[in-house]
């Protein structure tokens, strides 16, 4: 018999499954192979809100069966008064991606523990992004638990080290590439083009002149001198900037003086971003950077805001 209670399963039914819910990604290295990876399932996400706010906008629903609507009119009232169901949709499903790569970065064990546990992680060094994961996914991580156990899979298997591999641009461009795969029409829509670091570099080199011939300060390390990035993209003018602190301090004093420079420093520097993936690549590039120099970040972590 072939159906009902007779039926019975070929012996390669069970490596099949075992091999199915037991898959782990390879190791993810290059920065194209992560933007590949991510891009595609932060849309799929971004698809899954978008239509659990069409269910919950039908006739008939109760408020507690609202949890999506109830966050998006928050997202509204609180940071964009103007976004439509898509904005929303697209910053939560970018919120939730770039929370995960930072907790990556941190070497933070995600797979098999709740998302709240892995907000709470970051909240000593990361608060905005370690709140925001665990208010967008306490109460609806249920509606999307396939979506998000992959994409904890896929960032769980990011390896950071092998994506920097030395080079001090690694995440110039990956929120613009990101963008690319993602929604090439809002990467269009947003102006998402960055700087390269040649013209950042001599640009940051031309203020500092500025600041000590024609301000008589002692440019950027001067306690009097506070730098602002009012559209700081990814970082790079304000990376920029503190190694050029660095290298200034280590001339002058050696290198046992950068650490306590660099913390005096970062508590002058601020930047603030309307998007949050960039956000979330300047917050880690920025802390990294200073890590690699062994200098503290002052209290609440860098002064960056979304």
């Amino acid at each position: 018999a072939t159906v009902g209670a007779l039926l019975t399963a070929p012996s390669a039914l069970e490596a099949l499954l075992a091999n199915l819910f037991s898959w782990s990604p390879a190791a993810i290295r290059p920065v194209s192979r992560l933007v590949f990876a991510v891009s595609p399932l932060t849309r799929l996400l971004r698809e899954a809100v978008l239509e659990q706010l069409e269910i919950e906008s039908q006739p008939g629903v109760p408020d507690y069966r609202k949890p999506f609507s109830g966050l998006a009119d928050d997202w509204r009232h609180l940071l964009f008064p103007e976004a439509t169901d898509e904005i929303f949709a697209d910053g939560y499903a970018q919120t939730v991606t770039f929370a995960l790569l930072l907790a990556r970065t941190e070497g933070i064990e995600m797979v098999g523990q709740d998302l709240h546990a892995v907000g709470g992680l970051l909240d000593d060094r990361h608060s905005l992004m370690g709140r925001a994961l665990q208010l967008l996914t306490d109460q609806i991580a249920g509606e999307f638990k396939v979506t998000l156990d992959l994409m904890v899979r896929v960032v769980g298997a990011v390896e950071w080290d092998g994506i920097q591999a030395g080079s001090r641009d690694a995440y110039l461009h990956l929120y613009e590439k990101f963008l690319h795969v993602y929604d090439p029409d809002l990467q269009r829509q947003s102006g998402s083009y960055y700087t390269p670091v040649e013209v950042v570099d001599e640009m940051v080199r031309l203020t500092d002149e500025v600041l000590r011939t024609r301000l008589q300060s002692d440019g950027f390390r001067d306690a009097g001198v506070t730098t602002v990035d009012p559209a700081m993209g990814t970082g790079t003018y304000l990376q920029s900037i503190i190694e050029r602190a660095a290298a200034e301090a280590e001339s002058e004093s050696g290198p046992g003086s950068v650490p306590e420079e660099l913390t005096s420093l970062a508590e002058r520097l601020i930047g603030f971003e309307l998007q949050t993936g960039p956000f979330v690549v300047a917050e880690l590039r920025l802390s990294e950077l200073m890590r690699t120099h062994e200098a503290d970040l002052p209290d609440g972590g860098m002064r960056l805001y979304v």
